[in-house]
């Protein structure tokens, strides 16, 4: 019975540490500059600055830009820094833009 929780210790033990070493690579469009878009519109999303490891509120304007565009900080994190991440950090806007601005 010992041999047998040994051998399963033993050939589970290789997964639990490959899992604990294996790094996030962030994906290519995350690396993408924010596009604010062509367009009138006044649109909040979010967008991931790769150097710093954070996402920043700005203001999409309904058409254009790429896929670094996310209608939520957790959704940016999620896809763009990763489970993994320790750095998990929201910048919003620091002021009102139009008629919109949701702190919090």
């Amino acid at each position: 019975m010992k041999a047998t929780y040994l051998l399963l210790l033993l050939l589970c033990l290789p997964l639990f540490v490959s899992c604990r070493n294996h790094k996030f690579k962030t994906p290519q469009f995350c690396r993408k500059p924010r596009v604010p878009g062509l367009c009138r519109a006044s649109i909040p999303r979010w967008g991931f600055i790769p150097y710093l490891g954070v996402c920043m509120q700005f203001v999409y304007r309904g058409c254009g830009g790429n896929r670094n565009n996310f209608s939520s900080c957790q959704e940016c994190l999620f896809r763009c820094a990763g489970r993994l991440s320790k750095r998990k950090r929201c910048l919003y806007l620091p002021y009102t833009f139009g008629a919109y601005h949701k702190a919090g």
